[in-house]
């Protein structure tokens, strides 16, 4: 399933990539690693992402290549990044 979000930077979309949890005093803390179709990569706490993630069980695509792709491989193919 993927799982696509705005990006906290630009608003482009972006996916999860990972899920994982770090301690804290308070116990466990849900972290994820957000990466964007225009390159920018974050690791947060998954409380700080927007609340208006979408999951998509169609097909998505990312300059055009099909979900599943990783989108670095997708900009590589569009010619987005060198």
């Amino acid at each position: 399933m993927l799982l696509l979000v705005p990006c906290p930077e630009c608003d482009v979309p972006a996916e999860i990539t990972e899920r994982f949890r770090l301690p804290s005093t308070d116990g466990a803390v849900e972290h994820i690693a957000v990466q964007c179709a225009a390159g920018h990569y974050f690791r947060m706490a998954a409380d700080r992402l927007a609340s208006c993630a979408m999951v998509s069980d169609e097909p998505v695509t990312v300059g055009g290549a099909r979900a599943g792709t990783p989108i670095s491989a997708a900009m590589h193919i569009h010619g987005e990044r060198s």
